[in-house]
């Protein structure tokens, strides 16, 4: 009897060690093994289990693919396309400091366990990223992706044979936004790796495109506040050419009207002259300070010279359009006032984020 005991009890122990080397052969396991790494800093065991060098080369390529095909898809002229074609040529050359970059500050995190004191000197190269610039660190990227650090996060796992599927849900604590990572993890024999930031680009999209609405928003609230300080009345065009008509000038003359009880300075923003469609045919930024402080019913014209060149966009219309009145749109972008405050539209979500303390 007590040998009968003895030969289940070995078998017992049999199938669970059986079971957890099974166990240890999962992508679960792998999951939690850098769970592990993390916490105890253990850089061999999350290198083991993250194909570091993998993963950041296609994230890199993956992120720059989105970025570069946005910039393209908005250039409709050969200069612009290849501005881009340019562009993508030099990530190229600079993906490898890139790929360092990002892998030297994720190991020293795993290290240290520090993400916000990076000091590799790697850290530094930026990810021309559709004018944006995201640092090539790990604290960068956790910044573009909006994550916290101590953020909880849990995950579910779908395999599919030698491949599984790892999804990670979690909240965008600026913005308020549930999001979810996906990871991609391939079976190496007997264990896995993290091989790819499967949405990556996505989700830098999702986040830009909520920022961009939160950005609109505000500057409709200022827009109304700038529309409420001072207002467009009238404007009108002359040229001017020597003998030769080789040099020729446009004089654009654009009156405004205070509508403040505090008396304004100056004013920027940009003027649109339009055709018979109301299409604008020529646009430039504009800036300039009244000759003394307008108090609220005060007017004054304000007078911008422009150069007419042939080869430039909107010039030829302009010179040709009749003297005198001119169909002209006014954006005003900054109201400034004596005393020395301003009412400015914020140019980026980095802006709006400084307004917010």
């Amino acid at each position: 009897m007590k040998k009968k005991i003895a030969l289940v009890a070995v078998g017992l122990l049999a199938a669970m060690a059986g079971g957890f080397y099974y166990y240890t052969t999962t992508p679960s396991y792998s999951v939690l093994q850098i769970r592990e790494s993390v916490e105890s800093h253990d850089v061999a065991l999350f290198e083991k289990h993250v194909d570091v060098d993998t993963l950041f080369n296609r994230l890199i390529d993956d992120v720059m693919a989105q970025q570069l095909a946005k910039s393209a898809g908005g250039e409709k002229d050969a200069w612009g396309k290849l501005g881009s074609a340019i562009g993508a040529g030099m990530v190229q050359m600079i993906k490898p400091t890139l790929v360092s970059g990002l892998k030297s500050s994720t190991l020293q995190y795993i290290e240290t366990g520090d993400l916000s004191k990076q000091g590799s000197p790697t850290a530094g190269p930026t990810l021309p990223a559709g004018g944006a610039t995201e640092k090539a660190s790990l604290h960068g990227m956790a910044a573009n992706f909006g994550m916290e650090e101590g953020q909880v996060l849990d995950y579910q796992i779908e395999q599919r044979g030698k491949v599984a599927m790892v999804t990670v849900p979690y909240r965008n604590e600026e913005l308020d936004l549930p999001l979810q990572m996906q990871f991609t993890l391939r079976d190496q024999g007997g264990y896995w790796q993290l091989v790819q930031f499967n949405n990556a680009a996505e989700l830098i999209s999702t986040i830009e495109q909520e920022q961009q609405r939160r950005l609109v928003a505000a500057n409709s609230r200022i827009e109304a506040e700038l529309g409420s300080r001072v207002q467009f009345v009238g404007s009108e065009k002359h040229n001017e050419a020597d003998k030769w008509e080789i040099n020729k000038k446009v004089y654009l003359g654009v009156a405004f009207e205070s509508m403040s009880d505090q008396p304004l300075k100056g004013w920027t923003g940009t003027l649109e002259v339009l055709d018979a469609d109301l299409q604008p045919y020529f646009a430039f930024n504009a800036n300039g300070e009244f000759d003394q402080p307008l108090a609220r019913g005060m007017r004054e014209t304000m007078v911008w010279k422009v150069d007419i060149n042939q080869f430039m966009d909107g010039h030829k219309e302009l010179w040709a359009a009749p003297e005198g009145k001119l169909n002209v749109r006014v954006k005003t972008s900054l109201v400034r006032f004596d005393d020395g405050t301003s009412i400015e539209k914020l140019g980026s979500y980095a802006e709006l984020r400084k307004t917010k303390g």
